[in-house]
């Protein structure tokens, strides 16, 4: 049986530009399962500053800024990242999701009206475990129910929505408490 020299030279240029590639493959995309509404946490504390804070976002609960969203699937969850904006948000049917970009890194108080429970996503698809929820301090008659969660700066976060009554409007402010 004759060996030719030349095969393991033609075998390593095949194995190079046969395995090679000039695209870099994409990184993976996060896991998306289902994600849980739990039991309320506990209540969140009353403080002066989480009352003068629940005043600021009442003032753009009565007097705007105003914008809509209609909640979606996971995927295309429209964004309600503008500052200082009180949101109408349908949900129409079960819990829909909005998508949400912190600026800073910290606390946030997302108030509603209606009571709407939440669940938040984090950008690499964590669930995020919510700090408090519950009645708002009482200084605002328009947004009712407060929940916090800590979010990441900079990153894609998904809320998932909750609201009492699937298909009616309600109002969502988000503030940063830091």
């Amino acid at each position: 049986m004759h060996v030719s020299r030349r095969s393991p030279i033609l075998g390593m240029v095949l194995l190079f530009f046969g395995c090679s590639s000039s695209e870099e493959s994409p990184p993976p995309t996060p896991a998306r399962g289902a994600i849980e509404l739990g039991p309320p946490v506990s209540t969140c504390a009353i403080t002066d500053d989480t009352t003068d804070l629940e005043k600021h976002a009442c003032l753009h609960a009565e007097k705007g800024p105003f914008a809509n969203a209609s909640a979606s699937a996971e995927p295309s969850a429209p964004s309600i990242s503008k500052t200082h904006t009180a949101y109408t948000v349908t949900v129409p049917g079960d819990a829909q999701w909005v998508a949400y970009r912190a600026k800073d890194e910290g606390m946030y108080a997302f108030y509603s009206s209606p009571k709407v429970r939440l669940a938040v996503r984090g950008g690499s698809g964590q669930q995020l475990p919510l700090a408090c929820e519950g009645p708002t301090t009482g200084a605002c008659e328009a947004l009712p129910y407060v929940v916090h969660a800590r979010l990441a700066a900079n990153e894609d976060i998904r809320v998932a929505l909750y609201p009492a009554a699937a298909g009616e409007p309600f109002r969502l402010v988000i503030e940063d408490l830091d």
